[in-house]
């Protein structure tokens, strides 16, 4: 059957050729304060709001509102727990000037969610937005000098933003996925040919995952994956004409409820009071904050760790999906075993957890996570447990970052290379929760290496 073709969408080899890119630039060098407004002939528009030549926050194109909530269950779950609180905040600021960022710093202010996870999510929000630009055409440019934003959550370098999506783009180019947009939504387009050509199994898992609802991030999301692994996986079903990525409107943006804000101001801190301290009532763990409901044990793998075992906790914790306050921890392991026993342990200590099993899509998916703590494979296929910490090592961000190597092999010479390397410790494979978890819990406290 004859592969479909889809237009490509750009064909540059670098971002700095981009107009959008070198538009950036030249405001970074008159250190300019305002806005970069970007359109495209589709009547997508995307805003950068800049101060100093330094990037505070992006926002706009294809799915500003999806891309939003989407890196909000990402960055700050605990708000979306109670989704009437977004409506009811958007009362008390002037929502029609960038109401995402304006939340924020409301909730930063509140003391909601922290500005590290404020921070992280504008850095996530910002990459996508520039990643949206990358496969624009036809963009032009406007610039206002008006500077609406309230407070300066977090300023990013331009080149340090462009940088990230270089990386990003180029592991999205050499996976051959350049045609395609992580913006569209994948659709069953010929439910009987897949049924009768795949196992009832990939059958009804793509029948669940593939309604047209969801875009790939939304997907990866969704699956814990890079956006550029569930791409590949569909590229078969693409070409053949099984699955079709269609374009989906956004999400509708959460409106004002001004009567439930009237009805809650002057009840707000009797609701919200635990222990002699002031507490919003949603970051409250569900039995607290909702007498007589049980709390739902949850685990980032959806099972819970082994009982019986004096190495692995039984008590019930907090998975990352509840507190991403929690440190974050990372695996780039190629063994989908060692991922999946390494979320597990990790998982019920009540850390967030990451898995890499491609050790060529590590770097970008650590750069736009930004784990607390890295287990690398020392043997991997392409490349090795070496290498890929000697780049960790360079990039600012990774400098004092732990990173502990997984291997069976631990030789004097072993451990010689991984410290000259930057290596801060060694953990040896058969894996065993206990000592898994004690390097964890002495690195993470420690925090350098």
């Amino acid at each position: 059957m004859t592969a479909r073709q889809i237009p490509s969408v750009i064909s540059t080899p670098t971002l700095s050729s981009l107009e959008q890119v070198r538009s950036l630039r030249t405001l970074q060098r008159f250190q300019f304060s305002g806005e970069l407004v970007l359109n495209d002939p589709k009547g997508h528009q995307w805003i950068f709001f800049l101060y100093l030549g330094g990037i505070l926050y992006a926002t706009g194109g294809v799915h500003p509102v999806r891309r939003w909530q989407r890196n909000l269950a990402i960055h700050c779950p605990q708000i979306l727990t109670h989704p009437d609180t977004i409506r009811r905040d958007l009362a008390s600021i002037n929502s029609k000037t960038c109401w995402d960022y304006q939340l924020l710093s409301l909730w930063v202010k509140q003391r909601r969610i922290t500005p590290e996870q404020a921070a992280n999510m504008i850095r996530a929000v910002l990459t996508e937005v520039v990643f949206e630009l990358v496969q624009a055409k036809q963009v032009t440019h406007q610039i206002q000098h008006n500077y609406s934003l309230p407070t300066k959550l977090v300023l990013i370098e331009i080149d340090q933003a462009i940088a990230q999506v270089q990386s990003l783009w180029q592991t999205w180019q050499n996976a051959q996925l350049a045609d395609y947009s992580p913006n569209q939504a994948p659709v069953i387009k010929q439910p009987e040919q897949l049924r009768k050509n795949r196992s009832v199994e990939v059958y009804q898992t793509l029948t669940n995952l593939l309604d047209g609802q969801h875009t790939l991030r939304d997907l990866a999301v969704k699956q814990r994956r890079h956006v550029v692994d569930i791409a590949q996986a569909l590229i078969p079903y693409l070409e053949l004409g099984w699955v079709e990525l269609s374009n989906i409107p956004d999400l509708t943006a959460p409106t004002p409820n001004t009567a439930r804000h009237r009805e809650n101001v002057g009840a707000d801190k009797q609701e919200r009071t635990e222990k002699g301290r002031d507490v919003p009532r949603h970051v409250l763990p569900r039995h607290l904050a909702e007498p007589g409901k049980e709390k739902v044990k949850a685990y980032p793998t959806g099972i819970a760790p082994t009982s019986g075992k004096a190495n692995v906790p039984t008590t019930p914790l907090k998975s990352a999906n509840v507190d991403a306050t929690k440190s974050l921890v990372a695996c780039v392991d190629d063994s989908r075993w060692v991922i999946h026993t390494m979320e597990k342990v990790i998982g019920a200590a009540g850390y967030r957890f990451i898995g890499v099993e491609n050790a060529l899509r590590a770097i970008p998916t650590l750069l736009a996570r930004k784990p607390d703590l890295i287990f690398l494979d020392l043997v991997m296929p392409n490349v090795n447990g070496y290498e890929l910490c000697t780049q960790l090592r360079k990039l600012s961000c990774f400098q004092k970052t732990p990173i502990v190597f997984l291997t069976g092999k631990d030789g004097a010479a072993d451990r010689l290379h991984a410290k000259f390397v930057g290596a801060s410790d060694f953990l040896s494979k058969p894996l065993s929760s206990r000592d898994l978890l004690t390097v964890l819990h002495k690195h993470i406290k420690q925090g350098v290496y």
